[in-house]
């Protein structure tokens, strides 16, 4: 089905499911992927930036002003998860994504810490998993609720993908490489430094 067979209330509607749904997969992804990697703390700031994308998307579109048509279900099902919801709210990984994963360490130009108290963030994997927990415990209820939408949902995106994508041409990237690799060692030499660069090289099919 094309994108202009569906209504835009639809579309408001699939569209969020799917950004909670992707948000909430990722985040499982993820958190398995920590588990198997011996302490890898760069996914934990991953998990956050998904917690606070599903957050956003929580807050900003999933609600009735903006899918009128669906409000007496999303207002029900909003109603019922927010005790769990109101668990996830005592965090505040907006400011850390901000600050912290989204930018280089910085607020305001000043250098910040990761490991500043500032941030209430979760400290230990044991919160990290009542996060991701607590995430599952609200995308599962919206996915029964919203359990033909969401199959919707999918085929609307799927709709999406078949739109040609441009393939961009590699032909000549080797010989990029070997352009970049001779400017930059020139200007090395130019300046006497006892440094220079090495590229790699690829094979390309034709």
């Amino acid at each position: 089905m094309s994108e202009l067979n569906y209504k835009k209330s639809e579309i408001k509607l699939y569209q969020s499911l799917f950004i909670l749904y992707k948000c909430n997969q990722t985040v499982n992804k993820t958190w398995l992927l920590y588990q198997n990697s011996k302490g890898n703390n760069f996914l934990l700031f991953h998990m956050i930036l998904e917690l606070e994308n599903f957050n956003e998307e929580y807050k900003k579109y999933f609600n009735c002003k903006r899918i009128p048509q669906y409000k007496i279900r999303i207002n029900q099902i909003r109603y019922i998860v927010k005790p769990v919801y109101d668990e996830i709210k005592k965090w505040n990984l907006r400011q850390f994504r901000n600050n912290i994963i989204a930018h280089p360490w910085r607020r305001n130009g000043e250098f910040v810490s990761p490991d500043s108290g500032k941030y209430k963030v979760p400290k230990n994997e044991f919160e990290f998993l009542l996060l991701k927990n607590y995430l599952g415990y609200i995308w599962s209820l919206i996915a029964v609720e919203f359990k033909q939408e969401l199959k919707e949902a999918i085929g609307y995106m799927l709709s999406l993908q078949q739109t040609p994508r441009r393939e961009k041409d590699f032909s000549n990237i080797n010989s990029i490489q070997k352009d970049i690799v001779e400017e930059v060692n020139s200007r090395c030499k130019e300046f006497d430094k006892s440094y220079y660069l090495k590229v790699q090289f690829y094979e390309i099919e034709k």
